[in-house]
């Protein structure tokens, strides 16, 4: 694991998507999240949801995911959900989501 692996997981289109889906469904799905500075956002600026790409990269689960991945030279790894689950990325969103004045 390493700094490398979180900046080529964070360029990941796959699952910078992802990421952002998750995001944006909480923001309009999540009542708690909903009624936040950052779901309002992000409801009405759908690419702010892309501030949440680095807390997901850099968590530990999704990093050594991803290494492990690349170590296996495992294609796609960010559009593999057995790679980085939807758990896991709910999961760090849901921990990482800004409650307060952003």
């Amino acid at each position: 694991m390493s700094f490398l692996t979180i900046a080529s997981s964070a360029r990941d289109q796959e699952l910078r998507s992802r990421i952002q889906a998750c995001v944006l469904k909480q923001a309009w799905t999540n009542a708690t999240y909903a009624v936040t500075e950052f779901g309002k956002l992000v409801r009405f600026t759908p690419e702010k949801s892309s501030d949440m790409v680095f807390a997901v990269c850099s968590s530990p689960d999704v990093e050594t995911a991803y290494a492990f991945a690349l170590e296996n030279e495992i294609t796609n790894p960010g559009g593999n959900e057995a790679i980085v689950t939807d758990a896991m990325i709910l999961a760090v969103i849901q921990l990482r989501w800004p409650m307060g004045a952003i």
